[in-house]
């Protein structure tokens, strides 16, 4: 066996083929890396600097803001919402942690958190019935209200977050 700077073992399949899978080896070494390095625009990537997930949305992602239901959203949140979750739906210092009884804390709502990895249909379930620590609304909050309060804090997302959502929400519902 041939060993190359890199790291890349070259195996020999056959004596003939052994020039050709060199070659390639070669090829992806000096070339594919260039290639992999390249800068992906934020908006259409989500992900640390070597770890891009292309998405559906693309850097384009157009976000449909009703500037009504967000302002409802956002007086239902000062309302409901931001005892537990913070004025700027910043949650609990340390969400991460369970606490004393094993439940977590109320996580952030602004982008920071793990809401963004929900599709809207189960971001409407935990709302309606809640979870964990989270109380059920359904007796309080109806679904236009349920609705403008994800507007409101998805408003909150920066774009790349929100991309990332956008992709959830069309590869788990089809785009609902």
């Amino acid at each position: 066996m041939d060993t190359l700077p890199g790291f890349i073992t070259v195996v020999p399949f056959r004596r003939a083929g052994r020039g050709i899978i060199f070659h390639i080896f070669l090829w992806v070494f000096l070339f594919g890396s260039t290639f992999a390095c390249q800068k992906q625009p934020s908006s259409a990537s989500v992900g640390g600097a070597n770890n891009y997930l292309p998405l559906l949305s693309g850097p384009d992602i157009k976000r449909e803001l009703n500037t009504v239901q967000i302002k409802q959203g956002a007086d239902t949140f000062a309302r409901h919402c931001s005892r537990c979750h913070g004025t700027q739906g910043e949650g609990a210092a340390d969400w991460r942690k369970p606490g004393s009884d094993g439940k977590y804390p109320p996580p952030p709502l602004n982008g920071s958190g793990h809401e963004w990895h929900h599709p809207s249909i189960v971001l409407r379930d935990v709302i309606l019935n809640g979870r964990n620590n989270m109380p059920a609304w359904k007796n309080t909050l109806n679904s236009g209200e349920v609705d403008a309060v994800i507007a409101y804090f998805q408003s909150l997302w920066p774009d790349g977050v929100y991309s990332a959502w956008y992709e959830i929400e069309h590869r788990d519902t089809g785009g609902s």
